[in-house]
């Protein structure tokens, strides 16, 4: 027993100083030592600049403060760093021969892996490089490791870090926090932890079965979070010197906004399938991807070097582009079209590309609410570039659509030894073709337009459009449209403007036909749905400079052929420099100046200065305000609230105008419209080698209705014809020629024109010199009306000097008028000459468009002949027609008197008195006898109305029927008049009546 006790204590004992004497030994004493025989072993510099510990019992344990491996040679000299290094081996394991590790800590350990070109490690050394090749050269020693059993309980990794670094390569795994299990160095293994993968955490598990040591292959098993993406991965890995991998993953991103915060796509997406890959190529098989809610199924192949790709895809179900593009709904401020550009890379480094073709097809694709049927998206790479193309079988309209788009860059360089590609300056170019049978149904689809003018009567539409998009500029190369048989063509440029924050907008439009009646007039349905707000003010997220051509336009009934505008838009000012046409209404014209209308103010302000070449002005179809008699000015109530709704400032000049029948010369106008009130500040031209000024102030008469009008006009030394025309509006009232002057002031308001004209007050004075009135011979007129004129000379020449010939000359014309309740009151117009006069007095009714004037007509070389009164009244419309009325009536009064006076004369009177007992009262009635006055006198004009049933107007305006009508007229009177002289049987009371009757006859 003593002995065995004794054979117990000594184990006990030396127990005890295997576990008690190792921790009372300072073998920091060895680190020299032991450090230097390692860095000679292994060929790198190590360090350990904490304590080191080393232990037997209870269990070996190696403990060691922050150590360092680090290659001498190298600029990076750091491999593997450790903060704590923390072992523990089992020791029965260990006594039987075999390693059990039961524990491995490790605290911060950072280990940096770096490749060179030449595909040399960092930690490769002469001595490393000799004993790998002295292992793999000794079977005997690989039998003998064989043999040795290692396993690992558990290995614990605390805020570590790996780092590989290849060219043009660079992985980072940081803030490493791993527990990993390891049955044996040929496995099962299972990990489980989190790091941060090149900065995006990363929870990985990770299970391994065990490795097969000939092909060195594994079932593996992982599922690895990396933020809203997870990956699920089932199947079988493979090292050795032909890695690859094979199996079912799936692949989710819950939210595409975290990956790619502008992309048009929300919601989630997945893949999932079959993938095989191995060192230089991949496919992915039986793939099913799931793209915010459309699912696309199909395959795809990809090579590694250089990287290509060449897949198809299926949709089974429409894409519904509405559902991922956020709508704006009106309150968000537009921004600048610029920032478009923005998205484009400055430049793109990829790995080297091979041929890549991508191809997704759908039922349909959905935008705005409107189908594109039958569509195929696919992606490819160019030489320097990239393209994406989409087309339609059918859009909306039943007509296809193909767009082909490309990311081309300028430069593309090679670098890192051929495997990387850098392409800079790039250029965006995207061209839109297509037609169209209901170009209103494809209008609305891009814009969301409806009821434009120019569209929605067109039957058929093809469009062709190029946009090309570079760093901070958008240029559209090439717009045209078709609808039947009109084009429109539109190009241009969005570039920054160096001395304004907005860009510039400048367009070419040239178009074949525009009807601004029909656009101005169109419809404005589908405005809001434009997607542009009337919240915005009407501001633009650019300034505008448009240059139009147009080839033929109608405006205003009126056709316009070569048409050219010029105008810009800026800070809500709209600047209109140019305007020309070769042909408008008959005739050419080119507007220069500036118009400007700046919609900034509390009202649109317009303001210009304008000058105009040569103009005519005509109205080609009747109006109202141009019909006949009472009907001649409209009863319609005026609307004068435009007065109200703008500002305006304005001058104008021109060279010439002709505006219905007045011709001016070099006109100028100043034109201001304030606060409801136009006024015409000087309106100056020459006119008829005269000349002509006016000022006139308009306004509302009453809200925003009528007008209320208060004018003067100046008249000064013109031709006296021509201004009698166009004051007649065309009517050739007289033919002469003289100068005259004239001053007008009218005054007036009304709801209408016929209101207003109808409340004119005013006056006005007329003077003149010079003046020959051709085709009306006073002299011979009153003649031919005096008791000494042949009865059968008397109408004839009466009809001759007023129609065919003869002509008065006047020094002098002198008069004045007063306007009242649009009644023109001819107070004096004296008409004086040498030889003879002629005064008038009368009135103009501008209502009914009627005159009623008496002429009072004298000679003054002929002492025996007197004035007589000439009374004209009838319409102004023809005032031909009027006049001669006018002349042939006073001139039967006055033979129908000399006829009655004769007879009476003859001494029927006498006997008619006797025999009736009326003691000569029908000699004094009816003008005969002593009774009767001898001659009208000339200052008591007598009106005379149309009273001869023989002068009934004609259906035409001809001469020749009231030429009949004055030959008819006196052919009794030519027989009558000798019959009278005669000596004759005494007449009965009864055939003095009936000859009295043929007289008038």
């Amino acid at each position: 027993m003593k002995i065995i006790f004794s054979l117990l204590t000594f184990f006990v004992v030396v127990l005890g100083v295997a576990a008690i004497v190792p921790n009372f030994m300072d073998w920091n004493k060895y680190k020299g030592e032991a450090l230097t025989k390692f860095e000679s072993m292994i060929g790198l510099k190590a360090s350990i600049d904490g304590d080191i510990s080393l232990a037997l019992l209870p269990s070996p344990r190696l403990y060691a403060e922050n150590v360092k491996i680090s290659d001498p040679s190298a600029s990076d000299k750091t491999l593997l760093a450790l903060k704590l290094l923390d072992v523990r081996v089992s020791l029965p394991a260990l006594i039987s021969g075999n390693v059990e590790v039961t524990s491995i800590n490790l605290e911060e350990p950072v280990i940096r892996l770096v490749q060179s070109a030449q595909g040399q490690y960092n930690f490769m050394t002469p001595q490393i490089e000799s004993m790998m090749n002295k292992d793999a050269g000794s079977d005997e020693k690989s039998s003998k490791t064989s043999n040795v059993a290692v396993s690992f309980e558990a290995i614990s990794i605390k805020d570590g870090a790996f780092i590989y670094q290849a060219p043009g390569q660079l992985t980072q795994l940081t803030t490493i926090n791993l527990d990993i299990e390891v049955d044996d160095l040929s496995g099962p293994f299972a990990v489980n932890g989190n790091l941060a993968y090149n900065g995006q955490p990363l929870e990985v598990d990770l299970k391994t079965g065990k490795i097969d040591p000939d092909t060195m292959s594994t079932q593996l098993n992982l599922v690895a979070v990396m933020g809203a993406a997870d990956l699920n991965f089932a199947g079988v890995v493979q090292g050795g010197d032909q890695p690859s991998v094979k199996g079912e993953v799936v692949a989710e991103i819950g939210s595409l906004e975290e990956y790619a915060p502008s992309a048009p796509f929300k919601g989630k997406a997945s893949v999932e399938g079959v993938i095989s890959a191995g060192a230089e190529s991949a496919a992915l098989k039986d793939a099913v991807i799931n793209l915010a809610g459309t699912k696309l199924n199909g395959s795809a192949d990809v090579k590694f070097s250089p990287m290509s790709v060449n897949g198809s895809f299926t949709a089974a179900e429409p894409l519904n582009l509405d559902l991922f593009i956020k709508k704006n709904d009106g309150n968000q401020a537009q921004g600048s079209l610029l920032e478009v550009t923005n998205a484009l890379p400055k430049t793109l480094e990829l790995p080297a590309l091979g041929a890549i073709k991508l191809a997704l097809n759908f039922p349909a694709v959905i935008y705005s609410g409107a189908n594109f049927n039958d569509a195929t998206v696919e992606l490819a790479n160019a030489d320097k570039g990239f393209t994406l193309n989409f087309e339609a079988a059918t859009m909306p309209g039943k007509g296809p659509l193909k767009v082909t788009s490309a990311l081309n860059f300028a430069e593309k360089s090679s670098v890192k030894g051929g495997d990387k590609i850098i392409y800079t300056s790039p250029v965006a170019t995207i061209r839109a073709k297509g037609q169209s049978a209901n170009p209103s149904d494809m209008i609305k689809a891009f814009t969301g337009q409806t009821g434009l003018p120019l569209v929605s009567s067109a039957k058929t539409g093809v469009f062709n459009a190029m946009v090309k998009i570079a760093p901070n500029t958008i240029a559209l190369e090439e717009g045209v449209i078709n609808l039947d048989d009109d084009a429109y063509s539109i190009t241009g440029a969005l570039s920054p403007q160096s001395d304004s924050k907005t860009p510039l907008l400048k367009l070419a439009v040239v178009a074949d036909f525009v009807n601004f009646d029909a656009v101005m007039g169109g419809s404005r349905e589908g405005s809001e749905a434009s997607g542009v707000s009337s919240k915005s003010g009407g501001e633009m997220p650019f300034d505008l400079q448009i240059d139009t051509s147009i080839h033929k336009a109608i405006f205003q009934g009126k056709t316009i052929s070569g048409l050219k505008i010029g105008a810009r838009m800026a800070d809500q000012k709209l600047v209109v420099n140019r305007i020309a046409a070769s042909d408008f209404d008959g005739q050419k014209f080119d507007v220069s100046g500036i118009v400007t209308v700046d919609m900034a103010a509390s009202k649109p302000a317009l303001s210009g200065k304008l000058q105009l070449g040569d103009l005519t002005w005509k109205t080609t179809q009747k109006t109202q305000a141009q019909k006949s008699g009472a009907d001649k000015w409209s009863s319609a109530a005026i609307d004068s609230g435009w007065m109200n709704a703008a500002n305006i400032d304005f001058e104008v000049a021109a060279n010439s105008i002709n505006y219905e029948g007045w011709q001016l010369n070099k006109p100028s106008i100043d034109i201001e419209m304030k606060d409801g009130v136009l006024s015409i500040n000087e309106l100056t031209a020459g006119i008829y080698e005269g000349a002509i000024s006016a000022k006139a102030k308009m306004k509302p008469a009453k809200g925003t209705s009528g007008l209320d009008v208060d004018g003067q006009a100046s008249i000064s030394k013109v031709q006296m014809e021509p201004l009698v025309t166009s004051l007649a509006a065309g009517s050739r009232l007289l033919k002469g020629r003289g100068v005259i002057s004239m001053d007008v002031s009218a005054a007036g308001a009304g709801q209408s024109i016929k209101g207003l004209i109808s409340a004119l007050d005013g006056a006005g004075t007329i003077s003149g010199s010079d003046i020959v009135i051709e085709g009306v011979d006073v002299q011979r007129f009153v003649r031919a009306l005096s008791e000494d004129a042949k009865p059968g000379d008397s109408a004839l020449n009466l009809w001759k000097g007023v129609g065919t010939g003869g002509s008065t000359s006047f020094e002098t014309l002198d008069g004045s008028y007063k306007v009242q309740k649009g009644v023109v009151n001819i107070e004096k117009l004296l008409l004086d000459g040498p030889r003879a006069s002629i005064a008038t007095t009368g009135q103009i009714y501008l209502v009914p468009w009627t005159l009623q004037t008496a002429h009072v007509m004298s000679v003054r070389d002929r002492d025996d002949v007197p004035s007589f009164t000439v009374n004209i009244s009838g319409s102004l419309d023809n005032p031909t027609q009027t006049f001669a009325q006018g002349l042939l009536n006073d001139y039967l009064q006055r033979k129908i008197e000399r006829k009655v006076n004769k007879v009476l004369d003859g001494g029927l009177g006498d006997k008619l008195d006797k025999k009736l007992g009326l003691d000569g009262a029908l000699k004094g009635i009816l003008g005969g006898g002593t009774a009767a006055p001898k001659q009208v006198q000339p200052d008591t004009p007598v009106i005379v109305p149309d009273q001869a049933p023989a002068l009934a107007e004609p259906a035409n305006d001809n001469v020749a029927p009231q030429e009949n009508a004055v030959q008819d007229a006196q052919e009794p009177a030519v027989v009558e008049e000798p019959v009278v002289e005669e000596s004759a049987p005494e007449p009965t009371p009864e055939e003095a009546v009936q000859n009295l009757i043929k007289g008038f006859m």
